[in-house]
């Protein structure tokens, strides 16, 4: 069984290097992190396992209907957006990804953004939160697609702010 999700998340990064945003992984076998797909990619991402797609972009962001998209093929679609700017994260909103993320386990879960970014700090907050020590955990979500300083930053102020 691990052997079979190792070999899709294989498939995964393959699929990721046709794409626009390359897909990132991490450590957990059942979570990808990826950005924007278009439709192909989510028809791959289908053949290829994935059950839930979560989107972490905010409405205003959306170009076109995803969640008909990704429910017409048979995979369960949530959006909880997170914003691109501001100091720290929105508390409801990593609560509600990571509710999301505990409810289905066993699945296999795509996680995305526009560039991955915000999906892998995502990541480390939840790390963080299930023990990982901070430096660690930055590390890992920098493995899984964290590219930019500032969502570091964000990822801090939030873990500074739940103290």
């Amino acid at each position: 069984m691990r052997a079979d999700r190792i070999v899709v998340l294989s498939l995964l990064i393959l699929i990721g290097a046709a794409c626009a945003p390359a897909v990132q992984l991490s450590d957990e076998p059942r979570l990808a992190f990826h950005g924007q797909p278009d439709a192909d990619t989510l028809a791959q991402w289908r053949d290829d396992g994935v059950d839930v797609v979560i989107n972490l972009r905010p409405a205003d962001e959306m170009a076109w209907d995803e969640r008909s998209a990704v429910e017409g093929l048979g995979m369960q679609y949530h959006q909880v957006g997170i914003g691109r700017a501001g100091p720290g994260f929105d508390r409801a909103a990593i609560a509600k990804i990571t509710a999301l993320v505990d409810a289905n386990p066993g699945r296999d879960i795509a996680l995305h953004c526009s560039s991955g970014n915000r999906a892998a700090a995502w990541y480390a907050i939840y790390l963080v939160e299930n023990g990982t020590p901070l430096p660690q955990a930055l590390a890992q979500a920098q493995q899984a697609g964290m590219t930019r300083p500032a969502l570091a930053d964000r990822v801090n102020q939030y873990l500074q702010d739940s103290d």
